[in-house]
């Protein structure tokens, strides 16, 4: 369903407290957690990959590929063969894994610089394992490029060493022989002879593995992968949390947000009747008045709010329920109204009583019957008694109904009770009596109204509302379910029944602002040409001769 601006402003309106108190409590929690938090602070080193040098250009490969080095790198500093050696060469007092948790990464956009951050409680101690971090991974890549052409390197070296060592002995024979008694023998010259050559060949060898070593070692250079520092981390001047006054924001923002959402839920959950719902859409039946809450009413003579109040709003509202209903009387006389609700306790007793005296007020003879034959409660109100009433009428019907009618203090107003309570109430309203009592009340009366029970309780409502003219239904805003007061419009006959609206009683906050009901209620009935006032008509069920008005 769309929502205008203004059922926005009323929904705002009525929730706002929770407005106001979710924002507060969030950000008060959020402020009270922060300030808890024991300062961290943040100290960054900065290593820098070099990648292999290549013959040629550098192209955007060559970047791209060295930038995918420097985030493999970046994640290769927090894993545990890099930290575990570093853990117990500084004896730190805590595991590999919560190392891992202070130390984070990141690689700068587009560079192949490597951001090392460490945090901690002491400042001092974040810019010291920082630099400890990047030292460490500097001896963890040498060990990586030592590993991976260390095979080689000693199989040069062995052969190195292998041809020396032959030498030395070519040499030392050699030497024997020089020294001997008879050196230029034959014997010995040919020995010579064949050692000279093979100290040649020897030493061809040993020149040939110097310099392949020496240029393994340059392709080695080459192709290594150096990783230098940058630049090295220094004690930070202040703590980079908690920021209390971000968390307290964010904390007033997400109750904000929790309130609204919550608002949005109670509202959807909510299926009760409230003033900004379409009643002429929802029941094809205007909203006639907003009853406001009466409080501290006492069952009894209280309830007649318009006498003891009557400049309050409640007494207000009654007076515009009267008005509308003069409206509806313009299109349609209504001489007999009965007036009833989907279940108890909604108010449609003291939204009669009150009726009933303003009708009187405003000089409309009016006699107000209680029809509720089964738990009847118009004599309390009035303070009058109910040995004799309807129920007397009916199984009387020779006797006049002003025998059973009770004068009261209101002029022109006249209350028939209830009579004694029958065992049959169903039978003896739907007796021809009943319909003979409502023609002959309503020629002696500009308006008759009948209290009448909950219509969703029994069936007697449906009873009396075929012998009147019109019915209204009260509803008790926040209470009464939509669902409900559907099913009790629709039980009601549409063929004979006419249901002139309905009143929203007991409405709490600025829901009851009659005079937007009243201006809309006249307006849907079009009781005036336009730039003139609407006249309300003479009376409400008789014509102008009849009426005391």
């Amino acid at each position: 369903m769309d929502l205008s601006l203004n059922q926005l402003i009323k929904i705002a309106r009525r929730w706002w407290w929770l407005i106001i108190l979710a924002p507060l409590i969030g950000g008060a929690s959020a402020y009270l957690s922060a300030d808890r938090q024991t300062p961290l602070y943040s100290a960054s080193a900065t290593i820098q990959v070099n990648p292999p040098q290549t013959q040629g250009t550098i192209d955007l490969s060559t970047l791209n590929g060295a930038q995918s080095l420097a985030e493999t790198y970046r994640q290769l500093i927090r894993t545990r063969e890099v930290l575990a050696p570093l853990v117990d060469s500084l004896g730190l007092p805590y595991s590999v894994s919560t190392l891992q948790g202070k130390v984070s990464t990141a690689t700068v956009s587009n560079t192949r610089l490597i951001r090392i951050s460490v945090s901690d409680p002491s400042p001092e101690q974040a810019a010291f394992l920082a630099n400890a971090v990047a030292e460490r991974f500097l001896e963890y890549n040498s060990e990586l490029q030592t590993s991976l052409s260390g095979p080689y390197v000693d199989q040069i070296n062995q052969q190195i060493t292998n041809t020396q060592q032959q030498i030395a002995t070519v040499q030392a024979e050699i030497a024997s022989i020089e020294a001997s008694d008879n050196p230029n023998s034959a014997e010995n010259s040919s020995r010579r002879q064949d050692l000279s050559q093979q100290l040649t060949q020897l030493q061809t060898a040993y020149s040939d593995a110097l310099s392949n070593a020496n240029q393994v070692a340059l392709d080695q250079a080459a192709q290594q992968t150096q990783v230098t520092i940058a630049d090295r981390a220094y004690e930070p001047s202040a703590p980079y949390a908690p920021r209390t006054e971000l968390y307290t924001v964010l904390g007033a923002f997400v109750g904000f947000c929790i309130a609204i959402g919550g608002v949005a839920l109670l509202e959807y959950l909510d299926n009760t009747m409230k003033p900004g719902l379409d009643f002429q859409r929802m029941f094809n039946s205007p909203l006639l008045a907003v009853v406001g809450l009466v409080p501290n009413v006492k069952p009894g003579r209280e309830q007649l709010f318009l006498l003891e109040q009557p400049n309050s709003t409640s007494s207000e509202a009654i007076r515009l329920l009267r008005t509308n209903l003069e409206f509806a009387a313009a299109s349609k006389p209504i001489a007999t109204l009965a007036v009833t609700s989907a279940g108890p306790g909604e108010g449609k007793t003291t939204v009669t009583a009150n009726l009933a005296v303003s009708m009187a007020q405003a000089g409309f003879t009016t006699v107000i019957v209680d029809a509720d034959l089964r738990r009847p409660t118009l004599h309390t109100v009035f303070g009058i008694r109910n040995d004799r009433g309807l129920t007397s009428l009916l199984t009387r019907p020779d006797q006049a109904w002003q025998w059973a009618a009770v004068s009261t203090i209101s002029p022109n107003l006249m209350v028939i009770p209830s009579g004694p309570v029958p065992p049959n109430p169903s039978d003896l309203l739907s007796s021809d009596a009943l319909g003979h009592l409502v023609d002959t009340l309503a020629q002696h009366a500009d308006i008759v109204l009948f209290d009448t029970p909950p219509i969703l309780a029994v069936s007697d409502p449906l009873v009396i509302a075929t012998h009147v003219d019109s019915v209204m239904m009260v509803s008790r805003a926040g209470r009464t379910r939509i669902d409900a007061a559907k099913r009790a419009v629709e039980s009601l006959p549409r063929e004979n029944v006419r249901l002139v609206g309905m009143v929203l009683n007991q409405q709490t906050g600025r829901g009851s602002d009659g005079y937007y009901y009243y201006y809309s209620y006249s307006s849907y009935y079009g009781t005036s040409e336009p730039g003139k006032p609407v006249t309300p008509p003479p009376a409400v069920g008789q014509s102008s001769s009849q009426s005391s008005a």
